[in-house]
């Protein structure tokens, strides 16, 4: 991903995303 488009995204949608991660993981 390039740089802007990652400054585009929110904070919170990548806390969710490692959220989801970790609990993939976690099973």
């Amino acid at each position: 991903m390039s740089g802007k488009m990652t400054l585009c995204i929110p904070r919170g949608f990548w806390t969710a995303a490692v959220m989801m991660i970790l609990v993939v993981l976690s099973i």
